[in-house]
């Protein structure tokens, strides 16, 4: 795949954008000399602990893919981080991966979904991204994208989001990702002949694209499109009348994915949930 290059507006912190950029070695890990420690547990080792061996020979002797935690595997570079701004980034998690990022996003009727899909879309092409918006729910020529628009999108940042209303099927969201860095899909349920599992094979095939989707909820409240959808998700936000956003899960999340609300009427933070 060719690289991505975004470069940031006037006034937009610099950032990284292009494909993945292979780490640096990494420091070599010293081996740990557990031989006191083990003593203690005697009756678990059965005596005598053979002192460990070279870091090099540990690596040999394990199995394809296998790291030591916390090194990171230089043949599974997970390209740049995303710092976030202001209080949508806060909301957000304030600093996400852009390997495999994807967003769901869920709620009742006519509680702000869409609105708040714009209001991410503006944060992400404030950074430099360009991003790409599948509007299958309302034409793109409709007078509510001009006004979704004219209140959600600064216009410093109109020309990196671009739309179309013309979708025929995965295929037209996968070759969409091979151009944009963000993807928004409004919604996943009007995109024909799609398969839950074509959620998971996006991130999977276009790791360094990001996506921000929109799901129907059923009545038992879950994403219209399968559990594994959201189970797939980097994150799950929903929207709740009368237009408050809340994550229900959120893999950056410093604390409980639910700490912040957001309200996407006012575009203020006004967690801690609950609160």
């Amino acid at each position: 795949m060719r690289a991505k290059k975004s470069t940031a507006l006037a006034g937009a912190p610099e950032i990284e954008t292009s494909f993945y950029n292979p780490y640096e070695n990494p420091a070599q890990f010293q081996a740990v000399d557990v031989q006191g420690v083990a003593s203690n547990y005697a009756p678990y080792f059965g005596g005598d602990v053979a002192p460990v061996p070279e870091q090099a020979a540990v690596a040999a002797s394990m199995p394809g893919g296998f790291t030591q935690i916390g090194v990171r595997d230089t043949s599974r570079p997970v390209g740049p981080k995303v710092r976030l701004p202001g209080e949508l980034g806060k909301f957000v998690g304030g600093e996400i991966e852009r390997h495999e990022y994807a967003l769901a996003l869920r709620g009742d009727k006519g509680a702000g979904k869409s609105r708040f899909q714009y209001q991410l879309l503006n944060l992400f092409a404030a950074l430099g991204f360009n991003c790409g918006l599948f509007t299958l729910e309302i034409d793109k020529n409709s007078g509510v994208i001009e006004k979704y628009r004219d209140r959600y999108i600064a216009p410093a940042n109109r020309a990196r989001v671009q739309a179309t209303s013309a979708c025929d099927g995965i295929k037209s969201i996968r070759e969409a990702a091979k151009v944009f860095d963000v993807i928004a899909v409004d919604s996943w349920g009007k995109i024909p002949n799609v398969a839950a599992t074509d959620f998971d094979k996006l991130r999977k095939d276009f790791p360094a694209t990001m996506f921000i989707v929109i799901f129907q909820s059923t009545s038992g409240g879950t994403a219209r499109g399968g559990p594994s959808v959201e189970y797939d998700a980097s994150a799950v936000c929903q929207v709740n009348l009368p237009g408050v956003a809340v994550f229900e899960k959120n893999r950056y999340a410093d604390g409980a994915a639910d700490e912040f609300q957001w309200d996407v009427n006012t575009q203020k933070l006004i967690g801690p949930a609950g609160a």
